[in-house]
């Protein structure tokens, strides 16, 4: 239900517009189009206007008007000057289009009505005489108004406002929609909405929940910040803590390399652009084998990725000689010295050694800036993962930065010399006190001070949820060692991203650990928020225009680039791009982040608003070769067909790296029941795309009815587990047709009404057979009782919820076991539920049928 005079004060007003667009054929256009109605209406009444002028003068009976019947000269020059004074008394200019007429300010509104009305007299009075006398007349204002049907004073044009204004007056009466003040529905005469007007509804809706959401209010405006004068206290600050080492007086790439070493992996990436073409080498299976703290990890590098390593990965910690922990206590020879004098102090605040051989692994390998597929991530060294991103982040601004704090005071300095020399009488005064300025010049020849791209972010992070982006806010300003009380609107940020008390759900300790772990805090997926980033402090809720880093989840932005598209700039000349949680936002939807990958690094066509200046963008920015500069990291706890697809369609010049676990143990051992777990294999086809099919008629043909209906006859609880909706629905549909009311069925879209109803239809024998998807169990969480068979469509993506309902079966039932359909195509998440090693026996051996027995 609306306020009064809100949503329904202005779906009235809209649907005024709607209607008067629609009268005049203005439908659906923009205000231009409407404007060119406009004036189009304005020429077609000025010319049946002059019509009736040109019959009134014709068909005059005065001897004057029949004398110049007979001379062609006069007649001719009298429609001319006709002509000539009624577009002056309409307005309209020689090109056709009538001249929109502005305020006057000289006159009261009385007066200029006065004067219009006087015009109009002057013509009615005045159509039988000289025309001299009606040229006179219409100059002097004394034009009266017409007498026909049509009122040409409609159409003449008008301010915006009193223009709106007459088209809801107008429209008051033609207004067929009943809107009931007391917040009914709004619909036609009989009741029912109309479907163009519902979709209108809806999307009004839509929008203004997202106009009107969290965020959107608190967002920055757009602020043309380049370095200027005003903030050479802020520029000196920055300088100091960027350049510790610089002295103006050097020569530009002398200094240059004071900031970066020559041989910096982000040196010769984006400045002097040295990493070649495109990567379209296969990955390779490296046959070394790296330990660490959670085990073996396997790497899989491309060409490119092992030529620009810094080393072989994960070498550094551990030799397991004495001196490899002292290794991890010297700043790398690629980390900037303010930062990581930082990054000291952040681990010492937190007791911590400086750091772990496999954070420092890691970081090495970020540094040769190949696109990784960490698939190695977990509950455990979450928090060191996050760390080491961020790190690695803040770690390229900073370098990013120092350049352009570098190049700035170059220009100011010049500047100065310049200011200074104008003032020198003496030219040759002026020539030694810039000698060492131009001395630059000469030497770097070819130098250029390029060090940006389009926009000023060059971070982007894509997360799932609100309290997964708290977290990442929070050890950032950890990170920087910065004040929070310094950082502008961070406590308006910790109440936007964190649950209130009474939000809290009460059953939630007693769900599974993994999911209080996933699901504490603010679960809200829909958010886009922009932070500058500064040596010493962040600011946040800063408009994506004038950011340095972008934290949203792919919903989130989407829907920040349908509100204003603005963003966009900012997108074109992303840097470092981190996807972490990616099973997460598997589970979500992963066609959110496919098109916000598909919006990177464009170079922008339409507009000019928010761009650097392009004498500063680098020069393979302006060739359009942004994407293959743009690293992108991908962080799941699992590995996945849909993720290591995405992967592939990257073209970063530098690389792809894999990380997996090399061996899988499987959880098998950790169910506790001893229930039949059967494993049935069948045949996907020639081809991946044909194994959805192959699975389908398998299930249908061989499993459904040997397997499923003879216990649901028996009223054995089943549950069908199916981890994609897409299978959900096409099985649905299929039961429906053959067995409309012996099953249920819930997934992620069903409402809370009627989950509780298809699940006490199954409790209670009603209908048996239950059908349920993997993201309604991810997301819910829902226990199950008394299901004696569950059949998984195809192994679980996560391998902890086949544990968690086979180990809730009814153990004592002579009924009960598990059946796992699966083919070659599923081996990712075969390796997971039975390990690598028996894995490799089920997809190869000639069998089609293996079974397991837990004590």
């Amino acid at each position: 239900m609306g306020k009064p005079g809100g949503f329904f004060k202005r779906l009235k007003n809209k649907q005024k517009r709607l209607a008067t667009h629609r009268r005049r054929g203005t439908k659906g256009a923009s205000k231009e189009e409407r404007r060119l109605k406009h004036n189009e209406l304005v020429d077609y009444y000025a010319a049946k206007r002059e019509a009736e002028e040109l019959a009134a003068i014709s068909s005059s009976s005065s001897s004057e008007s029949e004398a110049a019947s007979t001379d062609s000269e006069l007649e001719a020059r009298k429609e001319e000057k006709s002509l000539l004074a009624l577009r002056r008394v309409l307005g309209i200019a020689d090109g056709g289009r009538a001249v929109k007429r502005g305020r006057n300010n000289s006159h009261n509104g009385n007066d200029n009505n006065n004067g219009n009305n006087s015009k109009r007299k002057g013509v009615e009075n005045q159509r039988d005489n000289d025309l001299s006398n009606v040229d006179t007349t219409a100059v002097n204002g004394t034009v009266p108004s017409d007498g026909g049907d049509d009122d040409w004073r409609t159409f003449l044009p008008q301010d915006e406002e009193e223009d709106e204004e007459e088209e809801l007056e107008e429209l008051e009466e033609e207004n067929s929609y009943a809107i009931e003040s007391d917040g009914q529905e709004v619909g036609t005469e009989d009741g029912s909405l109309e479907e163009d007007d519902a979709e209108d509804v809806m999307s009004m809706e839509e929008s203004e929940e997202d106009e009107e959401g969290e965020d959107s209010g608190k967002e920055d405006a757009y602020e043309d910040d380049e370095e200027g004068d005003g903030d050479q206290q802020k520029f000196e600050e920055e300088k100091v803590q960027l350049l510790p080492q610089f002295h103006l007086g050097t020569a530009k790439l002398e200094a240059l390399q004071r900031v970066v070493r020559e041989d910096d992996p982000w040196f010769t990436k984006y400045h002097i652009d040295k990493h070649g073409s495109i990567d379209r080498s296969p990955m390779k299976l490296l046959k070394q084998k790296y330990h660490t703290e959670y085990g073996q990890i396997a790497v899989s590098a491309s060409a490119h990725a092992m030529e620009h390593l810094i080393h072989e990965p994960f070498r550094v910690g551990w030799q397991g000689t004495a001196s490899a922990p002292q290794k991890l206590d010297k700043r790398p020879p690629y980390m900037h010295e303010t930062l990581w004098n930082k990054w000291l102090d952040y681990r010492a605040a937190k007791s911590r050694g400086p750091m772990t051989a496999e954070q420092r692994g890691l970081l090495d390998l970020l540094q040769g800036y190949p696109d990784v597929m960490d698939c190695c991530r977990s509950a455990e060294n979450a928090e060191a993962r996050r760390e080491v991103f961020l790190l690695h982040a803040l770690n390229h601004w900073y370098k990013a930065r120092a350049v352009m704090v570098l190049h700035e005071a170059f220009l100011h300095e010049k500047k100065r010399q310049k200011r200074k020399n104008s003032k020198k009488k003496v030219k040759g005064s002026s020539a030694v006190s810039s000698k060492n300025l131009d001395d630059s010049d000469g030497e770097d020849g070819e130098y250029e001070l390029r060090d940006r791209g389009f926009g000023k972010t060059r971070l982007l992070i894509m997360l799932p949820m609100r309290n997964i982006a708290h977290e990442y806010v929070t050890t950032l300003i950890e990170l920087l060692r910065a004040i929070p009380e310094d950082c502008p609107r961070l406590a308006t940020f910790d109440e936007d991203f964190t649950e209130l008390a009474e939000a809290m759900d009460p059953t939630f300790s007693r769900r599974p650990r993994d999911y209080q772990r996933q699901f504490a805090g603010n679960i809200d997926d829909s958010f886009c928020v922009g932070l500058r980033i500064e040596p010493s402090r962040v600011r946040v809720y800063t408009h994506p225009l004038n950011s340095d880093m972008i934290i949203c989840s792919p919903l989130g932005l989407r829907r920040r680039l349908e509100r204003n598209g603005d963003a966009s700039v900012s997108l074109s000349s992303i840097e470092v791009c981190l996807i972490d949680e990616a099973h997460v936002l598997l589970m979500q939807n992963w066609q959110h982040v496919m098109e916000v990958l598909g919006l990177l690094n464009k170079r922008p066509r339409d507009t000019t608003y928010g761009l650097s200046d392009l004498r500063r963008v680098y020069a393979w920015a302006l060739a359009g070769q942004s994407g293959r500069h743009r690293q992108t990291i991908i962080s799941s706890n699992v590995t996945n067909a849909v993720l290591l697809s995405t992967f592939r369609t990257f073209v970063n010049n530098s690389g792809r790296v894999s990380l997996h676990r090399r061996e899988e143990t499987g959880v098998l051992q950790q169910i506790m029941v001893p229930v039949r777990q059967h494993f049935l294999r069948f045949d996907p086809g020639s081809s991946v795309e044909s194994c959805d099919d192959a699975r389908f008629d398998f299930f249908t043909r061989e499993v459904l009815p040997t397997k499923i209906l003879p216990p649901v006859s028996r009223d054995v609880r089943t549950i069908i587990f199916v981890p994609s909706y897409f299978d959900y629905v096409r099985i649905r549909n299929y039961m429906i047709r053959e067995h409309r009311d012996s099953f249920a069925a819930i997934c992620e879209y069903t409402s809370l009404r009627q989950q509780r109803k298809s699940l006490g239809q199954f409790t209670d024998l009603e209908r048996p057979l239950l059908l349920v998807t993997e993201r309604f169990y991810f997301f819910r969480r829902y226990f199950v009782k008394h299901a004696e068979i569950i059949v998984f469509y195809s192994p679980p993506v996560f391998s902890s919820f086949y544990v968690s309902l086979v180990g809730r079966l009814v153990a004592t039932s002579p009924n009960a076991f598990s059946l796992t359909l699966f083919c070659r195509y599923d081996s990712h998440e075969l390796n997971r539920l039975v390990g690598t090693a028996r894995a490799r026996q089920l997809v190869e051996r000639e069998a089609e049928a293996y079974s397991f027995v837990t004590n």
